[in-house]
């Protein structure tokens, strides 16, 4: 299947989704990524979640906890930046609906990034809704990449291009993957 296939399939499938659902396994997916050695890190890169994407207040809440410095994405001029989240941050909808912080973007690296997607292989390769935000915001930088997503999402396999980031482990409700690259 071609990526637009998949993506639309994907879509699709995630819209079917009960709120009951997105909670449940949005526990357990909390659960499986607090099982990776990821807490040594100081920064981390994590998305709002939209719609009927894994919900991440609770892992943003955890980080909190910690002490953790978080930084969201925001889109400008067609490049993913990073707002670091503060007590006074304010967030405004963007073109696509999606909540994003007020704020001035920073530069980071040395982070873990923890993505969306609406599909992704054992090899790290995932699919987004195709605008290639979250690749070129990570071309050239040092930092774990996690997805989080439903086990529904994980496919066979998903042909990559050259500019595509693959990610370094794969979290679902059902499982930890390792990614093989």
């Amino acid at each position: 299947m071609n990526k637009q296939t998949i993506r639309q399939q994907m879509k699709d499938a995630r819209s079917q989704l009960k709120e009951v659902e997105v909670k449940k396994h949005s526990k357990a997916i909390f659960e499986n990524l607090f099982m990776l050695d990821i807490l040594n890190f100081d920064k981390y890169f994590i998305y709002i979640n939209f719609g009927n994407e894994v919900d991440t207040e609770s892992i943003i809440e955890e980080l909190k906890k910690r002490k953790k410095k978080i930084y969201l994405p925001k889109i400008s001029a067609k490049m993913m930046k990073s707002v670091k989240l503060l007590p006074k941050t304010t967030f405004l909808r963007n073109n696509y609906g999606i909540l994003e912080p007020s704020g001035r973007a920073e530069n980071i690296d040395d982070f873990v990034a923890i993505m969306p997607c609406l599909a992704v292989d054992g090899h790290g390769n995932r699919i987004g809704f195709g605008c290639g935000y979250y690749d070129k915001f990570l071309a050239n930088k040092n930092a774990l990449k996690i997805v989080i997503c439903y086990d529904f999402q994980v496919v066979d396999k998903i042909d990559n291009e050259s500019f595509d980031i693959p990610v370094d482990y794969v979290v679902t409700e059902k499982q930890i993957i390792k990614t093989h690259r």
